[in-house]
This record gives structure tokens, sequence and C-alpha cells, in this order.
């Protein structure tokens, strides 16, 4: 993308300007998980038949702790040893089945925006070892349905150079990986002008640190605020970076940075576990999600 200098320039701007500019931070409560609204709308990558939904995927990384993946002859390996479980009430649907069954590896969600250049929640770097101990990998999905047996190139795997921009005020960084990936292009973000609020959504990422998954039907709630807006969307922790993006034109409408909590507790079964929270459409407090546009406008041309 011949803008991304531009872009690249006014990210580091606004990040060295973050804390000494007198701004308002925004009336939202600041929270890392999320929940199902109304109908369940997640679906796994091979589930989806659109291959413009498809192609958004090659463009989405997952941040990995180093310690739960192992190189073996050139492919790095999960290590289920020092996994985490989530500990799903596996008996309360077909869904929470399915998600028990597939491993929780990821913190975060980040998108391409150049070749090298990852964009992402700022929450998700907040520690300052996150960039040396994170990997960034790419491919994280289920391409057939029962397939778990997951494994990664070693050219899907991307170290953090160094965190660009980090910006506590707007909530999002900017990381150089260590190399320039191939064959994989970055998402077109939206440059000026605001989002139309009844704008068809989706938002791609890793919930819970899953194999990638689609929010589809994703409805805009509130679209007033200057630097975010609130949507529905059935995304969870793990989300925080995703892309949020209008399948209209296929801009990057904003980054998911916040959101409800994710899961209620069940006694009733033999051992304590989880169920996936459930909310009416219009009601908990909506997920938030930061403008794209408050990191573009005035410094791009629009499309």
């Amino acid at each position: 993308m011949h803008y991304f200098p531009l872009i690249l320039f006014s990210l580091l701007l606004m990040a060295n300007c973050g804390n000494q500019q007198q701004k308002r931070k925004p009336n939202i409560k600041i929270k890392k998980g999320s929940v199902i609204y109304g109908e369940n709308d997640i679906k796994e990558y091979y589930q989806i038949d659109s291959l413009k939904l498809r192609s958004y995927a090659q463009s989405i990384a997952v941040q990995v702790p180093k310690t739960l993946l192992q190189l073996e002859d050139s492919h790095y390996l999960i290590n289920h040893e020092k996994m985490g479980s989530l500990n799903l009430c596996e008996d309360q649907d077909d869904f929470h089945r399915r998600l028990s069954s597939q491993p929780p590896i990821g913190i975060c969600t980040a998108f391409l925006v150049s070749e090298k250049t990852l964009l992402t929640a700022g929450h998700c770097l907040d520690e300052i070892d996150y960039c040396q101990n994170s990997f960034w990998v790419f491919d994280f999905k289920i391409q057939e349905e029962h397939d778990n047996n997951i494994s990664f190139p070693e050219e899907n795997i991307y170290s953090c150079h160094k965190v660009l921009a980090h910006n506590k005020i707007l909530d999002y960084a900017l990381i150089e990986l260590d190399r320039k990936t191939q064959k994989r292009t970055p998402l077109k973000l939206r440059q000026r002008k605001r989002l139309l609020s009844n704008a068809p959504l989706v938002v791609v990422g890793f919930p819970e640190g899953w194999p990638l998954k689609y929010s589809l039907n994703s409805k805009i709630r509130e679209n007033d605020g200057e630097n975010f807006f609130v949507i529905n969307s059935d995304t969870f922790e793990g989300n925080s970076g995703s892309p949020v993006i209008n399948t209209k034109n296929g801009l990057v409408e904003g980054i998911l940075i916040s959101g409800e909590k994710d899961f209620n507790g069940n006694q009733s079964s033999p051992a304590p576990c989880q169920t996936l929270k459930r909310c009416p459409e219009d009601q908990c407090i909506g997920e938030n999600i930061l403008r794209i546009t408050s990191l573009t406008e005035n410094f791009l041309n629009g499309y």
C-alpha cells in the first residue's frame, strides 16, 4: 500500500503526543471480554462459503506466548502441557462441545496494514515483555470439520521486532515484525468519513485464543462517538485487536478493544464449568470499537 508511510507517520505522531494532549478518555467500561448477543452468529473458517470473507483470514494473526509452541522438523507444534483450559460445560450444546475440543493458545488478534506491520489493541502489549515473548501466527484456522490436528509451518510464525507505536488513550499498538510477510495482502482501511449506522459488519479474530472465527451479522448499536463506536458482535477475550470489516466495501472500520464479560459459571454440573454468556440484542454493554478513521482521517485521501 503506497499510503502506508503516511499511516505510520500519523500513528507514531499520535502515540508520542497521546499523553501530552488534553484528550478526555472515552466513557466506556474497559473489559477484555465479550458475549453472544441474540442468536449465535459465530462461524468457523470452514463454514464460510464466501471467498471474499475467506480472503480476510490470510491477513490476520494471533498473538501466542512463545512457550506454547515448539519447533520440530520445520513445523511448530502446540505444547499442550503448558496450555491452559477454559473448562467449558461440554454438555451445554454442540457449540460448547466443539469449542472444548479446540486449543485456546492465543492472547489477542492483529491484522496486517503493511507487509511487515501489524495493528492491534494497545492493551495486548501492556506488559513490557509481551513483544519479545510472543509469536504472531498466521493461518491458525480449522480447514475442515472435525480436523483439530493443528501445526504451523515456520513461514507462518513471526516475532515482534519492535513496537512502533503504543497509545493507551485510543488503545492501539503498531508492531513491526521480524521480516516481511509473503503472499499476504494488508487489509484496506477507511481513510475518511464515518461509516453508516446500517453498515454490514463482520469481526474476524481468535476468541479466547481458539482457531480463527467470524462473528457475522454484527450490528452498530451506538455511532455518535468521535473515536469509538459500539456494536453487537459475538466476540470474546482474544478478539481484542480484531478488525471490524465492512463487508460491502471490504474496508476495516475499526479495532475491537473491549466488551462484556465472557462466561457464566455453571455449578449444576458434576464439576464447576463455564458457559458462554448470552444477552438479548439490546442489552449488556456492547462491544467497543476504535474507529480506524481516528488513525487515518486528515492524513490520507479517500478510497
